[in-house]
């Protein structure tokens, strides 16, 4: 293997590892954001491309929908009967 074929393949694994690096930044930014937004958490979710990112992401919205929209339903709900 001579100096530009050298060259040539580590540009590659180069550039595909700042692919990976951008796509886990993607998956952990939209699991952040399943985790701020109640209610799209599901939605950013399913946009998530890793398998365990998209499990994380979906307990995270449901642990914040049980913790802040369940408690509001169920005063109302408490309420009108």
């Amino acid at each position: 293997m001579n100096n530009k074929e050298q060259k040539e393949r580590m540009e590659r694994l180069n550039h595909a590892l700042h692919v990976n690096i951008a796509r886990d930044n993607r998956n952990i930014n939209l699991t952040c954001l399943a985790l701020i937004v109640p209610f799209f958490g599901v939605y950013f979710a399913r946009k998530i491309d890793d398998k365990s990112y998209r499990t994380l992401a979906y307990v995270l919205s449901f642990a914040n929908f049980m913790i802040t929209v369940f408690p509001l339903v169920y005063e109302q709900w408490k309420h009108s009967n």
